[in-house]
């Protein structure tokens, strides 16, 4: 199994799609900096808008990046799972004596692995590139706090926020993984996990539209069938100061997780399929 881990990690890194997700991370940073760098000049520093080097990381992430994340991993799983399936690269691997079963939890890993090294890097790189470009503040207003936080709570808050993203895409690339494994054609897989994503988003402000109505219950429903929803402005309302949906978001990501793991470990589990 560990060498099965060792060779899905080679045949991941050796494909230029992943180190352009590296390198697109500083690029995606410095343009956000520039961004808030005119932001800031319109502004006075007490404004709630103010960029502040201990925000820039939180913003960084929750102005659509998450998003982007989910793109990035959309393209990766396609091209590590469809494509090697349906073009017959995969049988080489498979003419060793590897249950299928086996590679699912080896590509399943190395995919989390990446996960956790891009999103560290961004949360990283986002704090150094904040520290430069922005000024330091003792007092930082954040989204649904009625009062303002010191450096450090907001460092936690920071980690808190990384720490819910990288479920969330876990639980999106659980999803991602059974598309692209059912998909006949990379065409199909890039079009569906893209279509759930657009879906989800446009889904939800048409239920308000419809309902007339946006209260705890209307929110609840519109993260259990997106969790893009949860990624652009649920995370934010799960660490609100009086927020009550932390539990119900994250049981919702488990949810996910483990329906989409289970269906997956289905379907490599059988020996007459994929090949």
């Amino acid at each position: 199994m560990i060498n099965l881990f060792k060779s899905e990690w080679q045949r991941l890194y050796i494909k230029k799609t992943t180190w352009i997700c590296f390198i697109s991370i500083p690029i995606i940073l410095i343009a956000l900096v520039k961004h808030y760098l005119k932001v800031n000049s319109v502004l006075n520093a007490s404004s709630p808008e103010f960029m502040e080097s201990y925000k820039f990381p939180i913003v960084a992430l929750q102005n659509y990046s998450m998003l982007l994340f989910d793109l990035l991993f959309i393209m990766l799983i396609v091209l590590c799972v469809t494509d090697e399936f349906r073009n017959g690269s995969i049988r080489m691997v498979l003419l060793r004596p590897i249950k299928k079963l086996h590679l699912f939890y080896a590509k399943f890993l190395v995919l989390l692995a990446t996960l956790f090294l891009l999103l560290t890097t961004y949360f990283l790189l986002a704090y150094l590139i904040g520290f430069i470009a922005f000024p330091r503040t003792s007092n930082i207003s954040l989204n649904y706090f009625k009062h303002s936080l010191p450096q450090n709570q907001v460092i936690i808050y920071a980690i808190k926020t990384y720490l819910i993203e990288l479920f969330t895409l876990t639980s999106m690339c659980s999803l991602i993984f059974f598309i692209s494994t059912i998909s006949k054609t990379i065409t199909i897989a890039f079009g569906a996990n893209l279509g759930i994503i657009v879906v989800g988003l446009i889904f939800s402000p048409i239920m308000v539209i419809f309902t007339h109505k946006h209260n705890a219950n209307l929110i609840k429903l519109q993260w259990l069938i997106s969790i893009p929803k949860i990624q652009t402005d649920g995370i934010q309302l799960m660490l609100a100061q009086t927020s009550h949906l932390l539990l119900y978001g994250l049981g919702v990501l488990f949810i996910y997780a483990i329906l989409f793991t289970a269906l997956n470990y289905l379907i490599y589990s059988k020996s007459d399929i994929l090949i």
